[in-house]
């Protein structure tokens, strides 16, 4: 569960990942290589398990924080910021937006669950004005951007109903969402 963006470096896991060397295994005997994975690993000393001890379901001190809504970002993460003097940030998706200085990638949450065995949660939040789709854990804050993008996104497919395509994709209002926390942050991109 560690992964690199433009911009930062996360492990979104870093006590089971570094201090523990342990890892979740939610990949199937049937996932073809999954043996080879886990044998290569385990030589350089890493430890798989199927399932948490039951003893942490409820600890706060256990490093996979059961049934709690995690950000990439959050507290439990670890983020290393890159030095990006140099990198040229993506070009705007269209005149009516802004270019991107960060990536959406911190914006995306999920819960560990226990079930028949471990297995990550997550609602997908998609829409048309939005450039990506973006994971959340939480029903209710994907039922509030649902509101929020049906309102916004019937606007700008009626600014745009008249333009010709080019122009559609020129004039077209991109938007990034914030999904952390309780609090709710559009940007107009």
């Amino acid at each position: 569960m560690n992964f690199i963006a433009f911009d930062a470096a996360y492990s979104i896991y870093p006590r089971a990942t570094f201090e523990e060397r342990r890892a979740l295994c939610m990949v199937g005997s049937d996932s073809p290589h999954a043996p080879e994975a886990l044998g290569k690993y385990a030589l350089r000393g890493w430890s798989f398990v199927a399932n948490i001890w039951p003893h942490e379901e409820t600890t706060p001190k256990s490093p996979f924080f059961l049934s709690a809504s995690r950000w990439v970002c959050d507290r439990h993460s670890w983020v290393v910021p890159l030095d990006v003097t140099g990198v040229e940030f993506r070009p705007r998706l269209s005149v009516a937006s802004a270019e991107f200085s960060w990536d959406p990638v911190v914006y995306n949450s999920w819960r560990l669950v226990k079930d028949a065995g471990l297995s990550m949660k997550y609602l997908t939040l998609g829409s048309t004005i939005l450039k990506y789709k973006y994971l959340v854990a939480d029903s209710d804050l994907l039922l509030m951007f649902t509101d929020f993008f049906r309102g916004q996104g019937t606007l700008e497919h009626l600014k745009v109903s008249k333009l010709s395509e080019g122009d559609k994709l020129k004039s077209w209002t991109w938007y990034a969402v914030s999904l952390r926390g309780v609090a709710l942050f559009i940007y107009a991109f």
